[in-house]
């Protein structure tokens, strides 16, 4: 299921969102849903390697 969410972003990044989506033929939604993905997994992958070395 998906869930909807209401960001306010600065401009610059709105503006960098903006060039992805279009580089990509994204909606700006599938685009900011992409990159949220992105983060997340990173910052996860991240605390992992961080509890292996603690």
């Amino acid at each position: 299921m998906s869930q909807r969410l209401n960001a306010i972003l600065p401009d610059d990044v709105f503006e960098k969102l903006l060039r992805f989506s279009e580089q990509e033929k994204r909606t700006k939604s599938q685009m900011a849903a992409l990159l949220i993905e992105e983060a997340i997994t990173a910052r996860e992958r991240d605390a992992k390697k961080q509890a292996e070395v603690a």
